[in-house]
């Protein structure tokens, strides 16, 4: 697994390879592109994007992408599933 910036805790990096199995370090790298949210909740940000991402390694990176403009949409989307 590559060594992140992030920090992410272990749920975060389990579920991720769980979820992505051989694509988990692509998925960890797209992760860590999201913006510094830990002063809130550390896993709030990357739990939404796997939550909307629904395995799917394409949607990981079109929601980080998203987070990059506004992280608090990205939120809001997972609030309103």
């Amino acid at each position: 697994m590559a060594h992140s910036r992030y920090l992410f805790t272990n749920e975060i990096i389990e579920r991720v390879r769980r979820e992505f199995a051989e694509d988990a370090d692509r998925v960890v790298e797209e992760l860590d592109r999201l913006p510094d949210t830990r002063d809130r909740d550390r896993d709030r940000l990357p739990r939404a994007v796997l939550d909307l991402a629904r395995r799917d390694v394409g949607a990981v990176v079109g929601l980080v992408d998203q987070a990059l403009l506004d992280w608090r949409e990205v939120l809001t989307w997972v609030d309103d599933t």
